[in-house]
């Protein structure tokens, strides 16, 4: 009986200890020197961040790290992103910062009327895609010409294509008004002839009131047959923008010079934000099939083609 007291009493003071010094590792702060920043990449385990922890001398020991990351069962909750630790953090903290704080995103800002190759650049000049030729070859696939919806997003470093391609195109469908197919109906129009139409628009127009009349020159144009004639088409084609096109250009044999193509593009010619969707949606009703940018930045419209050429003229005085 003394023997198993004795050895009862010597397991309980181990046990004591061990619980004792895996509070002080759990617990107490490393002490590290300065601020440190990691990336978790998409698709690591909790073993490659446990290694990038212990090689920053941000926790004292990578197993250990593991083992509480396995019993808080929180294993598999590290989610992707940039994470900036303080000086003072204990391993309780770096887990909790990694399982429930959120990872340093970046903030990243896509224009109005911007292209999936803008996107791209972008994207990647804010490290949150490696290759934009990976990029415009899943936009193409996808057909998202037109769906990455123009706006402020938060991403982590090497977020990656599908999933930056994806939350834009949830955007988008976020954005939409309730009624949009009902709308698109009523006009006569399919939705992906819409957002065409609203990329036209988003390229023509300079300030937001124009929208809804450029849009009724298009429609109006469209109902009667001609061709749209857009400048911005032309544009689209060349890749890079010229201050002046030629009549040259407007020959150039494609499928969206709208100069010798009756009919819409067939894709979009960029992403085009609310404002010229809703002008598309809306617009406003008129008796133009003409405009041209004056010096103001305001478009000048015409109902009759002599009228356009001397608004034309006036535009160039």
């Amino acid at each position: 009986m003394k023997k198993f007291n004795n050895s009862f009493i010597k397991f309980i003071t181990i046990s004591i200890w061990v619980l004792f010094l895996l509070t002080l590792v759990l617990y107490l702060p490393s002490y590290s020197l300065e601020k440190v920043e990691i990336v978790v990449k998409p698709g690591m385990r909790a073993r490659d961040v446990a290694n990038i922890l212990q090689d920053k001398k941000l926790i004292p020991n990578a197993y250990i790290f593991r083992v509480f990351l396995k019993i808080m069962g929180k294993d598999r909750n590290i989610e992707a992103g940039k994470y900036i630790f303080s000086e003072d953090m204990s391993l309780k903290k770096v887990i909790d910062v990694l399982v429930n704080g959120k990872p340093t995103l970046e903030s990243i800002l896509i224009p109005e009327g911007f292209t999936s190759r803008e996107v791209a650049e972008i994207l990647k000049n804010k490290a949150v895609i490696k290759d934009k030729k990976e990029f415009l070859k899943i936009a193409k696939e996808k057909q998202v010409e037109g769906y990455l919806f123009p706006d402020t997003y938060y991403m982590p470093e090497g977020y990656g294509v599908e999933k930056a391609i994806e939350m834009m195109e949830k955007r988008f469908r976020e954005k939409m008004p309730k009624d949009f197919k009902e709308r698109c109906r009523k006009l006569g129009l399919t939705e992906s002839e819409v957002i065409i139409l609203a990329s036209l628009v988003e390229k023509e127009a300079k300030i937001d009131e124009d929208r809804p009349k450029i849009a009724s020159v298009f429609l109006n144009r469209l109902k009667k047959g001609m061709k749209l004639e857009s400048c911005a088409t032309i544009q689209y084609i060349l890749g890079t923008p010229k201050p002046n096109l030629t009549y040259k250009d407007l020959k150039i044999k494609s499928p969206y010079n709208t100069y010798l193509n009756k009919g819409l593009p067939p894709s979009p010619i960029c992403n085009p934000g609310i404002s010229s969707i809703n002008a598309v949606l809306n617009p406003k009703k008129t008796d133009y099939f003409y405009f041209v940018l004056g010096k103001n930045g305001k478009h000048i419209f015409a109902k009759t083609y002599k009228e356009h050429l001397k608004n034309k003229k006036d535009a160039q005085k």
